[in-house]
């Protein structure tokens, strides 16, 4: 499928769901694309699982985090169970590395909860997440919440992940909330910063799902550039709502975050979200993440960033940030 030569093997893909792809065939609950997104991952180095955990309410139609800590880890263990081993196809075994990570943590309103439910997901395999995604959570400002920043719950409950060895993702963040984040991390390198999935702010944002009082879903150019050069990595989404195809404006920004990319920095990488985005949003030609690959290096390529930049980009950064090298040589000598 990947048939780029070269480069087979060198993708790592950021934030695809867990809680969408069923390697059985049946109907996944949860996430809102498609199984076939996912259906080329073992042709991949490495990917960021997402654990996404909703709750629909009695309405049918309201979405929610799970009510509370305990709620929370069960639904974590049976997405982990239903869609995890023995059901890994057999090319997933053969060296293809995964991080897990948790989308949303808002079923905790208390410290000692919190804590909790991060010690039993760390124990689990979890390393990271992105805590805040719905309106009205404890922890702080979303990104349809312009100028909410973050809780006092939610400073502790990031420093304590941090202090464990997690990332925390700005993703879903208000850009309040991100600049706080910021300033609470400070300089301290070894607190990994991210964000995994979505885009920068451009003149071209037309989609409903962003210009409705949530265009801080997408980052500005500014705060993108504090999180590079805070050592974090900012991954783009060739996806719509973010961006109209892989072109003009997409390798713009990756450029941009390219040039503020010193030796030894992650940088920019690429948020595939794949799983976990709308079969509508996908562009043309890009049924599954492998095709999407396909697609991107080309673009890339043509747009005249060198081999190097576009192993970087597609692989190598995500794969240093997320601690997927730790037996592939191949990702982490392109940082050297």
């Amino acid at each position: 499928m990947i048939c780029i030569q070269g480069f087979d093997r060198s993708f790592v893909c950021v934030d695809a769901h867990l809680d969408q792809h069923d390697p059985t065939g049946g109907d996944a609950t949860g996430g809102w694309g498609s199984n076939e997104q996912l259906q080329d991952m073992g042709l991949l180095e490495g990917a960021l699982r997402v654990f996404f955990c909703e709750t629909l309410q009695s309405d049918g139609e309201t979405r929610s985090t799970p009510p509370g800590p305990d709620e929370h880890l069960v639904e974590v263990g049976r997405i982990r169970d239903t869609f995890m081993p023995p059901f890994v196809p057999d090319d997933w075994r053969r060296g293809v590395h995964f991080r897990y990570h948790v989308e949303g943590m808002e079923s905790c309103d208390r410290l000692d909860d919190a804590k909790w439910l991060i010690d039993r997901l760390h124990e689990m395999g979890v390393r990271g997440f992105n805590p805040i995604y719905h309106p009205d959570n404890p922890l702080g400002g979303c990104s349809k919440e312009s100028g909410k920043g973050l809780t006092e719950l939610g400073r502790r409950v990031f420093t304590y992940a941090w202090a464990k060895g997690w990332w925390v993702d700005t993703a879903h963040m208000s850009d309040t909330s991100i600049a706080e984040t910021l300033t609470l991390r400070g300089d301290r390198r070894d607190w990994k910063l991210c964000y995994t999935h979505g885009g920068i702010q451009h003149d071209g944002i037309d989609h409903s799902a962003l210009v409705n009082g949530n265009i801080e879903r997408c980052l500005t150019m500014d705060r993108a550039l504090e999180i590079v050069r805070a050592g974090g990595l900012v991954c783009l989404s060739p996806a719509k709502p973010f961006y109209p195809g892989f072109g003009g404006v997409f390798v713009d920004h990756v450029r941009a975050l390219l040039a503020e990319t010193r030796m030894h920095w992650c940088g920019v990488g690429i948020g595939t979200d794949y799983g976990g985005i709308l079969d509508d949003w996908r562009f043309d030609g890009c049924e599954t993440v492998g095709r999407l690959f396909e697609q991107l290096i080309v673009a890339l390529l043509g747009a005249g960033l060198t081999e190097l930049q576009v192993r970087r980009v597609v692989g190598a950064n995500a794969g240093i940030f997320f601690d997927l090298t730790e037996h592939s040589s191949s990702l982490a000598s392109l940082l050297l």
